[in-house]
């Protein structure tokens, strides 16, 4: 994800990825729009996830994969 970090969060690849990111995560819980919801602000207001996310970016790598999930919860 941190390397389509240059695209909108919006876009069809960015989108995939956050297709795929779901999948992965239902195999273990329910992922209905508010459990989304919940884990993408904790992704920006929790130091923890936003330090660690972080890490994998020169940028603010957990804001745009807030960005990214609620653009999918609005239009996926």
């Amino acid at each position: 994800m941190a390397s389509c970090m240059n695209q909108s969060p919006s876009s069809d690849e960015v989108q995939q990825l956050i297709i795929e990111w779901k999948s992965c995560l239902e195999q273990s819980i329910v992922c209905d729009s508010e459990m989304l919801t919940c884990i993408a602000n904790t992704y920006t207001r929790d130091n923890r996830y936003k330090n660690y996310i972080n890490q994998f970016s020169d940028g603010d790598l957990a804001e745009y994969l807030y960005t990214a999930i609620l653009h999918h919860i609005d239009h996926g």
